[in-house]
């Protein structure tokens, strides 16, 4: 009897992490991102940027603030910097996080990131760019789905 119970427990768990991993599976099929565009500006001591990504998908992304945020440039001395950005729960963030700033339209699931709408990132990267040097941010939603985005830093170089 008690072999028979440890098979039948056995083959109920296998069960259920076969439909939880094919959950996934379907899950990430129909989430997809992409990046519209990239703005960025000199701030203090680092660069705000401001990355405006769109859910293109068919699924709704529940939990954004549980997204990684990649970046890689080079800063202000040359050296190049590949980090990824803590989450701040309030906007606008300080050196090396980003925030959540909202979404357009957000008329559906408030504070949930729909298909159709537009997400505001805002990322503070500390130290600061090179200037007219080029970046990429990579943004990895909770279910491991990812997009990037290119940017050129738009602080002017000296003469």
């Amino acid at each position: 009897l008690t072999m028979g119970y440890a098979i039948f427990s056995t083959s109920m768990a296998q069960g259920d992490a076969f439909r939880d991993a094919s959950r996934l599976t379907m899950e990430r099929a129909r989430t997809r991102i992409s990046v519209a565009n990239i703005n960025n500006s000199l701030d203090g001591e680092g660069t705000s940027v401001t990355v405006y990504a769109n859910n293109t998908g068919e699924t709704l992304i529940s939990r954004p603030s549980q997204m990684d945020i990649l970046v890689r440039y080079t800063q202000a001395d040359g050296s190049l910097a590949i980090k990824r950005l803590v989450y701040a729960a309030a906007c606008p963030p300080a050196g090396d996080e980003w925030c959540l700033a909202g979404w357009s339209p957000d008329s559906f699931n408030p504070s949930l990131w729909d298909p159709g709408e537009q997400a505001t990132l805002n990322l503070n990267l500390a130290p600061s760019m090179l200037c007219q040097s080029p970046a990429t941010v990579v943004i990895v939603a909770p279910n491991g789905v990812t997009t990037l985005g290119n940017f050129t830093s738009s602080q002017q170089c000296p003469p």
